[in-house]
């Protein structure tokens, strides 16, 4: 299958910012259509159209968000790991979207990059089919047998993701994750939540996203460190989620495994669990044991 560019003019994606959608660490998502949404590579929009006008195809750099009064911002650690030669590429290369695009044959649980996206010939970015759906921190306060559904869901989907190489390891954003906070102009601090999970409130249906940046690494073999991750990853999602043990209680899972184990201890989790689980060493039929037989009894 022959795959042909999006290629966008300068003119139309100054139209496009129009109906911009967000922005974060690794760009800005825009409306393409109806259906799908287009994603540029920088943070600061502006930033990227100065780049452009400026920089060869493969010379352009990406930005982190900085707090705007930052000089050195640092490039995105989100790569694509090639285990034969070691190779680490970033995710937002071509080959890397191309390869995504190769491995959505396999995946039909996930909507991975659909396409390759220019402006004014120049690469810069991904085209997304739009997904929709509640992120997974707002719904902390559905009754357990829901939560347990969802995270049922989540699981399934990321077992076909990890048959598949790719390893979503930043699952667990929640409202109360670093980076999930906004600065007003009055100086003050507000939490905006952010979930790499969306959630269909109605069929409990669940959508993993997000897997074009730094929160998803694909490899060409299996890779057990990354595999690690995700199972961190997804303890802290049971933890936080599930068990609805207060994050904000937490303030660092690796410096404070006896308070996460007191937690896990008065959540009443099965004893043989509690000690590996405040490490966040479960793997994921060790997790899905303990969503099957979680009880408030």
């Amino acid at each position: 299958m022959v795959i042909t560019p999006i290629q966008i003019t300068h003119e139309e994606f100054l139209k496009m910012l129009k109906h911009e959608i967000g922005h974060g660490t690794d760009g800005t998502i825009c409306k393409y259509d109806f259906n799908y949404l287009v994603k540029v590579y920088h943070s600061r929009i502006f930033k990227i159209l100065d780049d452009l006008e400026k920089q060869n195809d493969d010379d352009i750099k990406i930005y982190r968000m900085g707090s705007g009064n930052d000089k050195n911002e640092v490039p995105i650690t989100a790569y694509f790991y090639n285990e034969e030669n070691k190779e680490h590429l970033k995710m937002q290369s071509k080959d890397s979207i191309y390869y995504a695009i190769e491995k959505q044959k396999s995946i039909s649980r996930t909507e991975l990059p659909k396409n390759i996206v220019y402006i004014d010939n120049i690469f810069a970015g991904c085209l997304l089919k739009r997904q929709h759906g509640i992120g997974i921190h707002k719904l902390t306060g559905f009754p357990l047998e829901y939560r347990k559904a969802i995270i049922q869901e989540v699981l399934i989907s990321v077992r076909e993701l990890l048959e598949n190489n790719i390893y979503p390891y930043d699952i667990h954003n929640s409202k109360f994750a670093k980076d999930a906070v906004i600065t007003k102009g009055d100086g003050t601090i507000e939490q905006v939540g952010h979930s790499h999970i969306l959630v269909n409130p109605f069929t409990l249906k669940t959508r993993i996203i997000d897997l074009d940046g730094s929160s998803a690494v694909y490899t060409t073999h299996y890779n057990e460190n990354f595999e690690k991750e995700v199972f961190m990853s997804l303890c802290i999602l049971l933890i936080e989620f599930l068990l609805q043990i207060d994050p904000s209680e937490i303030r660092d899972y690796e410096s404070e495994i006896e308070t996460v184990a007191y937690y896990l201890e008065v959540a009443r989790i099965k004893s043989e669990y509690i000690e590996p689980l405040s490490r966040l060493d479960l793997n994921i039929d060790e997790i899905e044991d303990i969503v099957k037989n979680y009880t408030l009894k």
